[in-house]
């Protein structure tokens, strides 16, 4: 019961608290008295108004330099230091590259589903059709299916077609 009573007491001596503030806070925002002019004209009052409003400038851009040298959106309040990043892995070219007429064939589609790998190939003037690796596609056999091309060798030559042409 005590307890209960401590705290609306404080509760009351708070809002009090808050209400006088906001009271003196109300006082300190009210305009200050302007001078009155003597012509009733607006064009004769305007410099009195502007003379009788305090001043607010920008500080000097030397102030904020403790600031750009130490940025307040790093826990640390320094610039990270740019990383090197491990060279990216490139797939092996082929020894001799030798591309078959894209008019002729074109790669429309893999599919790599476990270990099994199938190329969607469209051959000139024919529906398209999937391949697996070592088929056979116009005297050429696929090698290597990769997500974003297919090698085909022949002879000794290969060639590589790519999924997305530039």
């Amino acid at each position: 019961m005590i307890r209960l009573a401590l705290q609306l007491m404080a509760i009351v001596l708070g809002a009090f608290g808050l209400w006088i503030m906001a009271s003196r806070l109300g006082e300190e925002l009210h305009a200050p008295d302007l001078p009155a002019s003597s012509s009733g004209a607006a064009g004769d009052s305007a410099p009195a108004v502007i003379s009788a409003l305090p001043e607010f400038a920008a500080p000097p851009f030397e102030h904020f330099t403790d600031l750009l040298s130490a940025p307040i959106f790093f826990a640390s309040r320094r610039m990270p230091q740019p990383s090197v990043a491990p060279p990216k892995r490139q797939e092996p070219a082929p020894a001799r590259v030798e591309t078959p007429s894209m008019e002729t064939l074109q790669l429309q589609g893999v599919m790599i589903a476990g270990g099994k790998r199938r190329a969607f190939l469209r051959i000139k003037g024919q529906a398209p059709k999937w391949f697996d690796q070592g088929d056979a596609v116009i005297g050429w056999r696929i090698t290597r299916i990769s997500p974003k091309f297919v090698v085909l060798r022949r002879n000794g030559r290969e060639a590589r077609i790519n999924l997305y042409q530039r």
